[in-house]
């Protein structure tokens, strides 16, 4: 991995990226860059000279008037590229908050609870499945979008198991396939 100092000025948002952010998430990032410093790096392409990682660190960096930050050079062609773009931001591959997540939040609120505030950490436990304990919440009622993906996850006792219920679900008609961890 190669590190450097780059100039704003020189760093070009790639054309394609397919992320965007609130106004209330943008003022978030840009508490908890000042708060900690830039402990992510803005991920740029050696190839195409894209940002690959790091489009709103960027604009963060560029309204508080930054004119140069440390970046991680990546030397990538372009559909790597664009890879690694949805990867950095893939939630399937982020994993998931515990039931802890409220008690450590409460705890911070109390310690540090400025942070709390601006770090949006009440917006975040709001978008999870869970707001007390480790109970989940109902399933949400309202219409949903028709292009979502909706998935579950069996846990089989044995392998033999896991064939014969794929084998089942597909002969249903289901689109199925084994994850194993």
């Amino acid at each position: 991995m190669n590190i450097k100092k780059m100039k704003l000025a020189e760093l070009k948002p790639a054309p394609y990226n397919p992320r965007t952010i609130s106004e209330a998430a943008l003022r978030g990032l840009s508490a908890s860059i000042k708060r900690f410093g830039l402990v992510e790096p803005i991920i740029v392409n050696k190839r195409s000279g894209n940002v690959v990682g790091g489009h709103q660190r960027l604009k963060v960096l560029e309204s508080e008037g930054v004119k140069e930050t440390q970046v991680v050079i990546v030397d990538l062609d372009e559909a790597e590229e664009k890879a690694l773009n949805v990867a950095l931001n893939n939630q399937a591959i982020a994993g998931d908050f515990t039931a802890d997540i409220q008690a450590l939040i409460d705890e911070l609120r109390v310690e540090i609870p400025e942070a709390v505030t601006e770090l949006c950490f009440d917006e975040l436990l709001e978008g999870l499945e869970f707001n007390a304990g480790s109970q989940p919440k109902e399933p949400d009622s309202s219409p949903q979008l028709g292009d979502l993906e909706y998935r579950v996850i069996i846990d089989c006792e044995s392998e033999q198991e896991q064939y014969e219920l794929l084998d089942r679900f597909e002969q249903e008609g289901l689109k199925c396939r084994a994850l194993i961890s």
